[in-house]
């Protein structure tokens, strides 16, 4: 065999084993596959979500706090903020959401002057009407009163 023959025959079989790894290579690749729309795939089905549960229905402890409530702005109507303070407190012992209770207790600290306190129970009535949009501007209003002094 001479140099050129071997030289050829060295080159043909590098042409072969480039050829055959490309076609391997090409063998393993996953199809590339082109959607039109007539092959797309289904559209998922729509996620449904558990319907939400209704509230439950107040506890004894909760109806007799809604009623202390109510007496409490009762007494707040009749200018009484020391009896109205005295009620509010027992009806938060019994009901400690109850977003009412924090702001009537703001109300009535701020007819007795005392703004520091106003300003803790109007935080905290914030807090308990977040998702509540009318009790919040009544919130709000009164954190307007309180910063100016009860005026």
């Amino acid at each position: 065999m001479t140099a050129k023959t071997a030289r050829s025959t060295n080159n043909l079989r590098c042409a072969l084993a480039a050829l055959a790894a490309a076609l391997f290579l090409a063998a393993c690749q996953k199809p590339l596959t082109v959607h039109t729309p007539t092959d797309r795939p289904p559209p998922r089905p729509a996620i449904r979500l558990p319907e939400p549960t209704p509230p439950a229905a107040p506890t004894p402890q909760q109806r007799a706090a809604r009623q202390l409530t109510e007496q409490g702005r009762r007494l707040l109507a009749a200018d009484r903020p020391d009896d109205a303070i005295t009620v509010l407190e027992r009806a938060l012992s019994l009901d400690a959401e109850n977003g009412r209770n924090y702001y009537f207790l703001g109300e009535a600290w701020l007819q007795k002057g005392n703004f520091d306190q106003a300003r803790e129970f109007n935080r905290l009535a914030e807090l308990h009407f977040r998702g509540d949009p009318e009790w919040l501007k009544s919130v709000a209003r009164q954190r307007g009163r309180i910063a100016a002094g009860g005026r």
